[in-house]
């Protein structure tokens, strides 16, 4: 089992490419398997006439519905990459800056700078080796916590220990986790896949 480094903030990984379709990974902190989900929800944008100024650059509004969230996003068409955070994509410029309706929720532009460093966090061994599964897959997977796979495992037998009370202090732990995650993981960035 792999941790990530501490010092990423964000917890999951996004692969675009120009020509491609998008993918989601999941952790690679969890108890299963990388898991490689292909994104195929496609954002109907609504592009607005509202205008403002971001970073030095006019940027235009456009808002779509996206994993049970309306979002709101501010794009530039004076860089003209039709990407941006997340899984957001598709309009005619660099998204800026995109929140959703309830303020949650905010990825915004800190600076633009050539990239200087080839690292990619792809490169990552349990990324190389992830399992292609479809968001349905994903979705049934993802019904519970990584934490209640990790309980599920000790009680079945996949995760070995030396002592009856070294599993019992494991289950013991992972309550507690569980517990302290429903109370402060309880604001996902996609409150649907569908």
């Amino acid at each position: 089992m792999a941790f990530p480094d501490p010092s990423m903030k964000v917890r999951y990984v996004i692969e675009k490419s120009s020509d491609g379709p998008l993918y989601f990974y999941s952790p690679n902190h969890a108890p299963d398997a990388v898991m490689k989900v292909k994104e195929q929800r496609v954002l109907n944008w609504k592009i607005s006439d509202e205008k403002r100024n971001l970073m030095g650059y006019n940027t235009q509004k456009a808002t779509a519905t996206f994993g049970g969230r309306q979002w709101t996003a501010w794009f530039t068409a004076e860089i003209p990459i039709s990407d941006g955070p997340y899984k957001f994509y598709g309009l005619p410029g660099l998204i800026l800056e995109v929140s959703d309706h309830t303020n949650t929720h905010t990825f915004s532009i800190v600076s633009i700078q050539k990239n200087k460093s080839n690292y990619l966090v792809l490169n990552d061994p349990t990324y190389k080796a992830a399992k292609s599964i479809t968001l349905e897959e994903y979705e049934k997977i993802s019904q519970e916590s990584p934490l209640e796979r990790f309980k599920k495992k000790a009680f079945t037998g996949d995760i070995i220990y030396n002592t009856d009370e070294e599993k019992q202090g494991f289950l013991k732990s992972m309550d507690a986790k569980i517990k302290e995650s429903k109370i402060h993981d309880n604001n996902p960035i996609e409150l649907l896949t569908n």
